[in-house]
């Protein structure tokens, strides 16, 4: 079995719905949707302890920042001139705990594992438990400026120690600060830790589960990759300098868009040979276009281009532009 840990980064969500809202991140909901429909096979996501209770803490500062001092702000501004009925919150220690609670519930609900770094008894010596929680409310002496490399060597260490202890699977920390990271080593061949760019991480995410053996559906995996920023780029710079200076239509064409933007599909041709096609409306008319890439490699060269539009005799034609 893969068990994939999201560093926090991965999983935290920028900020909530609403104060009861439990999901995670976009990405995190997205592996999660995948595995539990079984498009991606053999693979369990985890979250490790530490990660989660600094998301927690992050968390209760959007709260307090965003909820009670903003209104308070706002408050103090108008209940001279306006006859605005005070509000109470909750405190951050209360809002923390409470929603730490619901959180973890929500976690087990949908058989989430924890990796868990704190002991639930220990016996004598500093306490591990205070100084996790010092670090992650940077209260001295783990101030702010001082103590991210101890919350990040106690996310890796604990799944180092689980690892050492579960040799049946494979563990694979992934992480977008690749610089908190390049220290640490590994020793145990069942976890590693790989970093990616924060652009298409899901993408990203998928290739390090297949490198490891696990199979992400073709469907997800090449639906998902065409969501790329650079393909839509393609379609602009293709559209603008080939196809409106070409003349091939009566029309000025525009791409066919959805609410994700260009209404896209794809064609596997072959091995590493992607086709992704979109849609030019010419009127009432549709016309299939497209560009073919070689994807065995990072840049992702491309191979052709191709529209597809009327004749003079009124027939649909394909035309390669190069």
């Amino acid at each position: 079995m893969l068990k994939i840990i999201l560093d926090t980064n991965l999983f935290k969500r920028k900020g909530l719905n609403t104060l009861e809202d439990y999901q995670l991140s976009n990405n995190f909901e997205i592996l999660y949707d995948l595995i539990s429909e079984g498009k991606i096979q053999d693979t369990e996501i985890c979250v490790d302890q530490v990660a989660l209770l600094e998301y927690i803490e992050q968390v209760s500062n959007w709260y307090v920042k965003n909820i009670v001092n903003d209104y308070d702000r706002i408050f103090k501004a108008i209940q001279n001139s306006y006859p605005a009925q005070k509000l109470y919150f909750k405190s951050k220690e209360t809002f923390r705990e409470e929603y730490k609670y619901e959180l973890l519930e929500s976690l087990k609900s949908r058989n989430i594992k924890i990796i868990e770094a704190i002991p639930t008894f220990q016996e004598g010596g500093v306490s591990i438990v205070k100084v996790i929680e010092k670090a992650i409310k940077d209260i001295p002496p783990f101030d702010k400026k001082h103590n991210k490399d101890l919350k990040d060597a106690l996310i890796s260490e604990s799944v180092n120690t689980k690892a050492d202890i579960d040799p049946g699977s494979m563990y694979v920390f992934i992480t977008v600060n690749k610089d908190d990271f390049k220290d640490n080593i590994i020793e145990i061949n069942n976890y590693k830790i790989e970093c990616i760019h924060e652009k298409d991480p899901i993408i990203q995410i998928f290739d390090i589960i297949n490198s490891y053996g696990s199979k992400v559906n073709d469907e997800v995996y090449y639906s998902e990759l065409i969501r790329k920023e650079r393909f839509n780029e393609d379609i602009k710079t293709f559209l603008e300098s080939k196809i409106l200076e070409g003349n091939y239509y009566d029309d000025v064409p525009v791409i066919k868009t959805q609410e994700t933007g260009y209404m896209k599909g794809y064609d596997i041709i072959e091995f590493n040979r992607l086709r992704v096609k979109f849609y030019l409306l010419e009127g009432d008319a549709e016309h299939e276009c497209g560009i073919e890439y070689d994807i065995s490699t990072a840049r992702y060269r491309i191979l052709r281009r191709y529209i597809n539009c009327l004749n003079d005799i009124n027939e649909e034609i394909c035309i390669d532009v190069f």
